[in-house]
């Protein structure tokens, strides 16, 4: 499971504009994607969240703040508006809104902290994606340790359902990119999964910032410095 935490999204890093600003990495794991946008000179800072005690505790030898706390609990949005500061100019929900009961009324209030001219970045697993519905097909819905079946999952998403969580949180999809199966594979193979559309997609990521008739409730500067 060392993996599961120690994944550098570069998918999602290729998605994201040069300059981040205050980064909020919710589900940091052990903090490999905000390092890299660090080292790459892109972030000013970056926070994170992160439930699991050893991968924060590595989290924390790379961001400024890293809290563990449990956002599936039911004071959690609770916790997040009185102990996260406002004004982040990035927040990064990779692979972690998929793992709680009410990730629409999370959101909503992770997307409180964010700042004037802020963005957010999500990134959901496509359950329209071949290696669930097909098996599906047959009578099979198998959870497994990892990918879009993951056994931890409690939601599921389509493209469609995934835009409509972040526009319930009040932001507009700037942007969109996708990982698809197979892309290890032979060039014909490639390109024959890709002609199935949505169904070789197994990964969905959005780009999203506040729209501009709408400002955001959060202050235009980073975050203050934290503990």
């Amino acid at each position: 499971m060392a993996d599961y935490y120690d994944n550098v999204r570069d998918d999602v890093i290729a998605v994201l504009p040069a300059q981040l600003g205050s980064v909020l990495d919710v589900g940091c794991g052990n903090g490999a994607t905000g390092a890299t946008i660090l080292d790459q000179r892109r972030a000013s800072v970056v926070d994170g969240i992160e439930l699991d005690q050893a991968a924060a505790a590595a989290a924390r030898h790379r961001y400024r703040h890293v809290w563990t706390v449990d956002l599936d609990g039911g004071d959690a949005v609770t916790w997040i508006r009185k102990n996260l500061p406002q004004g982040y100019n990035t927040i990064m929900c990779n692979d972690v809104l998929e793992h709680v009961r009410d990730p629409w009324v999370l959101l909503e209030a992770l997307v409180t902290r964010l700042g004037r001219g802020g963005q957010l970045v999500v990134s959901l697993p496509n359950v329209q994606c071949v290696e669930a519905v097909g098996p599906l097909l047959l009578g099979r819905f198998q959870y497994r340790d990892s990918g879009v079946l993951d056994r931890t999952h409690l939601r599921f998403f389509t493209r469609q359902t995934g835009r409509q969580l972040i526009e319930q949180a009040g932001l507009e999809v700037a942007a969109e990119a996708v990982q698809r199966v197979g892309q290890s594979r032979p060039l014909v193979t490639r390109k024959l999964l890709q002609a199935l559309g949505p169904f070789s997609v197994r990964q969905m990521i959005y780009l999203a910032r506040w729209p501009k008739a709408r400002p955001a409730s959060g202050p235009a500067d980073s975050p203050p410095p934290s503990g």
